[in-house]
């Protein structure tokens, strides 16, 4: 194991219970123990950032981590700490980012010679751990809480996703729960609002709106007033504000009931249905024998959303308004609802002004979120620092981000825009949607297709139509192909075996992981066709973003109105025949999706499940390169960052270049040789300086003697070796029945404990087992469930004062759930939880084999992360100063084994403190170890 820091011994021999120490200080020299404890009075420090740090006394490593940070932002670089559950990693982290961007003026001994220190405006602070994002917001309402009257509160925005921060998603009111539904309210909402109109309101009497805003108005002349309106807002403030009054005053639908649409138990001013534009309209100006808009300009829309755009925000809310300076879900509802007006709006227009943002990976790594942050609301830059929370989950939640698909309905509804386009244009009228056109409406629409009539841009050649569609008929007869090689649904297509009801998603290979020079199934296809070539699918991406185009002037011209699939599929196609199959793999999967009725052309499984084509992302370097660097610094902090050399080469953090210097270039799929980590190549890499890293790495400071911490040297917890779930020891295989007397021995313990296996299954069975067990305590028992039925399982466990859990290491309670104070006393972590063996999974190990040089393929991307959550499992126990608790580790791989030894991806502490014992002793040095304390 190459990769691994300097450790002890890799394959220490089990102690017998007389050679343990009764605590772990027994593994420590005195002068050690005192020097993990070691703290300053804050009074006695000489520094700037002092009055950002809010507690009287500090650690001394957090006073050497906020040192670092600083010199490391001097520079435009990346801190990597890796610090032990309760080193107060988050406040280090928040006090150094707010003295930069506060003090910089302070801080020029941190940059290069004759370099001013960057000058950064905002803090981005992500987490993927919901209970984390807990901890950011009270780290800075705590920080608020003790700054010196003199010093200005930090200025701090919660982002949350439109779901949670929606006004109209919230209401409970019909079809207004998807992110498709909102969307179309919204753009029919900014049809009204917008500048030039088509829409003629009937104003309010209280209100008289200027000449412009007034359907009709001509824009060829504009008065100065209209053109300084225009220059100054995005949508027309008095068409917004006159929304907001007529429909507060629009009688409810529901003639029984006169009252008021209520979110979150909050009354707004609109009646409880979502408003349509005939509501709304003067239609005694509309241009229609039937008193009616046009259909293109009907429909429903969002008043909250208006009501924002009216400009009402500056007054609704200011952050000196929130507790303690810090805007978050439950403040912007209580401030925004019954003004009328949108939450999700305002938090974006406050995120602008804050010093600090806290979100979630979203909203750093998801492209689609990345909108939203980068785009829209242009806060992601080089006068951003960024901390990142939990970074040791970079790699695997990058991966969920970056992976892209597009399944079969969406292929069908794409090659029938691409179709329709093509009739239209080669004059085939007849089998168009619309056989009836007149004549000269035929010839606007083929030349709308062909030449671009009307259009910005150029058009489309009925050559390129053709090739378009006959890709995407190829995609889709591969994707069904390639499904019905999948198991599960090839019950279903050669026996028609309805009792094969899908349970989970299901992958087909479409390219050999270890031959990806032959190519993938879909590529293939393409070449074999006479008619076709890869470059089809690169030009894809063109004629589907024209074709928005095209059918926006259909539209325009009352030929067709019909809203095509657009240019994601195009890019997806695109993306397929240029990235790297090495980076993204290609695949098939189906996803269960029962279904009323499906098109007659889909085999008959498409009932039970949905296909799509998807590119897996199995390593994220080059993307989380080029996302850092577009930021100006930061930090990447985390329990169980190391080994660090496989972690900086996996997300790509060696190799960030100085700002303004990112290389552009695509890579070749031919030239493999060239392919280095994550499609980065040594040309791209070449003469450009990367920017610098540091790696700290802090221990658990905490009194050794208030712990023990053990490894029950078993054989391997592995399938192969624990056979069969049973839960009678006559029938259980050798090495389960040792794991069962183990956790027998645990359970018998005193206090709350947390029994962590490597599947939700063998969690299951522990459960079970411990029921035929004369065992007083109560046991819970985790599965895969949404946050509030986890959080509800917590309490119930919490509030027990004595009982056990059960869960599984790749579950969500062994990482980021705070078990404080007497919530946990003893946590048993059993086996190794490996990813299930999947075609995925084996192109990730392929992908990191090739990419990281410093440990081997299986390592880099199986065992590591694997240890790491088991490193995280046994920081639950202890998280303060004054707890006591026991860490157990079960299975030789931590201990004396030669084979796959994972020792040596422990911290150096871990290495030093879990000795291995036999499983026969542990009852017994538990129980020493609580007398020990009483």
């Amino acid at each position: 194991m190459s990769s691994q820091d300097s450790s002890t011994d890799q394959c220490p021999r089990p102690r017998s219970l007389e050679e343990l120490p009764v605590t772990d200080a027994g593994q420590f020299t005195e002068v050690t123990a005192r020097r993990t404890m070691r703290t300053r009075d804050i009074s006695n420090i000489d520094a700037g950032w002092k009055p950002y740090f809010r507690y009287e006394t500090i650690y001394e490593d957090q006073r050497a981590a906020i040192e670092s940070f600083l010199d490391t932002l001097g520079r435009h670089g990346y801190y990597l700490k890796e610090g032990a559950c309760g080193t107060g990693k988050t406040l280090a982290a928040v006090t150094a980012s707010v003295h930069a961007i506060r003090n910089p003026e302070q801080l020029t001994d941190r940059s290069p010679a004759d370099t001013a220190f960057p000058e950064y405006d905002r803090v981005m602070a992500v987490t993927p751990v919901k209970k984390q994002l807990q901890q950011f917001i009270a780290e800075l309402r705590g920080i608020n809480a003790t700054l010196p009257a003199e010093t200005e509160p930090i200025r701090t925005v919660v982002l949350r996703g439109q779901a949670d921060m929606m006004a109209i998603r919230n209401a409970d009111l019909p079809e207004t729960d998807t992110q498709e539904a909102t969307q179309d309210l919204r753009a029919t909402t900014r049809e009204i609002i917008r500048f030039n109109s088509d829409i003629p309101l009937d104003w309010p009497d209280d209100l008289s709106p200027p000449a412009y805003s007034m359907t009709g108005y001509d824009w060829s002349t504009p008065s100065e007033e209209a053109v300084q309106a225009q220059e100054a807002h995005q949508y027309d403030p008095n068409r917004a504000e006159a929304i907001r009054h007529i429909v507060a005053q629009l009688k409810p639908r529901d003639t029984e009931s006169n009252a008021q649409l209520q979110i979150d138990g909050i009354e707004t001013p609109y009646p409880q249905h979502v408003p349509h534009t005939s509501e709304i309209v003067d239609s005694t100006r509309v241009d229609s024998n039937y008193n009616q808009l046009p259909s293109d300009l009907q429909g429903r829309f969002d008043p909250f959303y208006a009501a924002t755009l009216a400009g009402l925000q500056e007054s609704i809310v200011a952050f000196s308004d929130a507790p303690s300076h810090v805007i978050d879900k439950q403040t912007l509802f209580a401030a925004t609802i019954a003004n009328g007006c949108c939450p999700h709006e305002l938090m974006c227009i406050l995120a602008q002004q804050a010093d600090v943002i806290i979100g979630n990976y979203n909203h750093l790594l998801d492209p689609e979120t990345r909108y939203l942050t980068d785009g829209k609301l242009g806060l992601l830059n080089e006068r951003t620092i960024a901390i990142v929370d939990e970074a040791h989950q970079l790699e695997e939640r990058s991966r969920d981000n970056l992976s892209t698909s597009v399944d079969l309905y969406t292929l069908m509804k794409a090659r029938n825009d691409v179709r329709i386009a093509r009739q239209y244009a080669s004059g085939n009228i007849a089998d168009s949607p619309t056989p009836s056109l007149s004549h000269d409406d035929a010839e606007l629409a083929q030349k709308i297709v062909e030449d671009g009539a009307t259009l910005r841009t150029t058009g489309i050649d009925i050559v390129e139509l053709r090739a378009v569609e006959k890709l995407l008929n190829v995609a889709e007869r591969r994707l069904i192909k390639a499904s019905e090689t999948i198991d599960a649904v090839g019950l279903i297509h050669r026996f028609g075996d309805e009792d094969s009801e899908p349970q989970s998603r299901a992958v087909e290979s479409l390219v050999d992981p270890n031959n990806l020079s032959w190519g993938d199934q879909l590529t293939r296809d393409i070449k074999r066709d006479e008619s076709l070539s890869v470059s089809v699918m690169q030009s894809a991406e063109r004629v589907m973003n024209r074709l928005e185009n095209v059918f926006a002037a259909f539209a325009e011209h009352d030929i067709l109105d019909r809203t095509p699939q657009g240019q994601a599929v195009g890019a997806f196609f695109r993306q397929w025949a240029q990235a790297p199959h090495a980076v993204y793999h290609p695949e098939a999967r189906v996803i269960p999706s029962q279904k009323e009725s499906f098109p007659d052309q889909f085999p008959a499984w498409v009932e039970h499940w949905t296909p799509e084509l998807r590119l897996f992302n199995c390593i994220p370097r080059r993307e989380l390169r080029r996302v850092f660097s577009e930021l100006g610094g930061g930090v990447l902090m985390s329990a169980t960052l190391r080994p660090k050399e496989p972690f900086r080469e996996a997300i790509g953090i060696d190799a960030v270049p100085q700002l303004g210097e990112l290389d552009t270039k695509v890579q070749s799929t031919d030239d493999e040789m060239t392919l280095r980590m994550n499609g980065i190549t040594d040309e791209m890499t070449e003469g450009v300086e990367a920017r610098p890293t540091t790696f700290d790495r802090f221990p658990l400071r905490f009194s050794p003697e208030n712990r023990l911490s053990v490894v029950v040297d078993l054989p391997k917890f592995t399938k192969a070796n624990r056979g069969e779930r049973e839960t009678d020891h006559q029938a259980m295989t050798d090495t389960r029945e040792r794991y069962a007397k183990v956790i027998a021995q645990v359970a018998r313990t005193d206090g709350n404990i947390l029994i962590a296996m490597p599947s939700y299954d063998e969690a299951a069975w522990v459960s079970e087992y411990l029921g035929t067990l004369s065992i007083e305590k109560p046991c819970f028992v985790d599965k895969s469930s949404t946050a509030d039925e986890t959080d509800e399982l917590l309490a119930e466990f919490f509030e027990s004062g004595g009982a056990i859990l059960c869960t599984s290491l790749r579950g969500t309670i062994t990482e980021g759930v705070d078990f404080n104070g007497e919530k946990l006393h003893t946590c048993l972590s059993i086996g190794v939880p490996l990813a299930p063996p999947s075609s995925e999974m084996d192109a990730v190990e392929i992908a990191y084999q090739r990419a990281v040089t410093e440990t081997g393929g299986r390592e880099a991307a199986r065992l590591i992360p694997s240890t790491r959550r088991v490193r995280q499992s046994v920081g639950r126990v202890i998280r303060g100063v004054n707890e006591t608790g026991v860490r157990i580790l079960a299975d030789e791989r931590y201990g004396t084994t030669d084979s796959t030894n994972l020792r040596g991806y422990l911290s150096p502490q871990q290495q030093r403190e879990f000795t291995p014992i036999e499983y026969t002793d542990l009852g017994d040095a538990i129980t020493r170890f609580w007398q020990h304390h009483e």
